[in-house]
């Protein structure tokens, strides 16, 4: 016997992923104006923790599946995928607000400065791969994760009680367009759906027959799908806001990062 309906508690996680689909696909495609900028001067968050604007930097970024440049073969980009919090995604790449979901252009690999500021406490880096654009080739991307989480509690005789366990995917799954500019650019045009959990999880706390009290979470689910357009130059750094969700310390926007690496240097 479960101690709570399991299809109660479907229909709420479904009821919810609804709503938030709806409320965050009607903020709409994104606008496809980028501004050229560099890293800022260092700058201090609220928390008193310094963010990194990547001064010093050596940019030969070794990645395990590092491609060569090659005649006919593509221009070759790396991807930065990360989730960041919303202050330092203001201070370090002045992002807004949840309105505020345009791509960027830098010059500066904003994508490696962002991931190391998550790794200072600002957020997590979720993945890292290197892929050829093709001049008017749709390019696919995918990044999935599997989370589990503590849905239930079912009684068995003798007064028992065994955790039931549900599991949830999240992740980023589109496609880039690169079209070639006569002046060497590049435009890119990212089309993504982004399936980004909230973390942590909301729960909250019943009692089973005998008495014990025991927790159950409740997991939140931000579904969006965004289409922008941004080009860059050799070296030049484009930036997708992919979705945005909220807890209780903030909001955490999940971006991501694409930068030529046909440069110059």
């Amino acid at each position: 016997m479960r101690l709570l309906a399991m299809r109660r508690v479907a229909a709420l996680c479904i009821a919810y992923l609804f709503c938030t689909a709806v409320v965050l696909l009607s903020v709409g495609c994104a606008a496809t104006q980028g501004t050229a900028a560099s890293a800022e001067p260092d700058g201090t968050l609220d928390e008193g923790y310094p963010l990194w604007d990547g001064q010093g930097m050596v940019c030969k970024i070794t990645r395990p599946d590092r491609l060569e440049p090659g005649p006919d073969l593509g221009l070759v980009v790396d991807l930065t995928l990360l989730e960041i919090d919303a202050v330092a995604a203001k201070e370090l790449l002045g992002i807004e607000g949840p309105t505020d979901i345009a791509p960027r252009r830098f010059s500066a690999p904003m994508g490696e400065i962002a991931g190391v500021n998550c790794a200072y406490g600002h957020g997590r880096v979720v993945d890292r791969p290197s892929m050829r654009l093709k001049d008017g080739v749709e390019t696919l991307y995918e990044w999935q994760q599997r989370s589990l989480y503590l849905q239930d509690w079912e009684l068995e005789e003798g007064g028992r009680a065994s955790p039931v366990f549900g599991e949830l995917t999240e992740g980023v799954n589109g496609k880039f367009l690169g079209k070639l500019a006569g002046d060497g650019g590049m435009q890119i045009q990212a089309d993504f759906s982004s399936a980004q959990l909230v973390r942590p999880m909301k729960h909250f706390s019943t009692k089973l027959q005998a008495g014990k009290e025991v927790r159950i979470q409740i997991p939140e689910l931000a579904v969006v799908h965004r289409v922008a357009t941004e080009t860059i130059q050799p070296g030049e750094t484009a930036m997708f806001q992919l979705s945005r969700v909220e807890n209780d310390d903030g909001s955490l926007l999940r971006l991501l990062f694409v930068r030529r690496m046909d440069s110059t240097e």
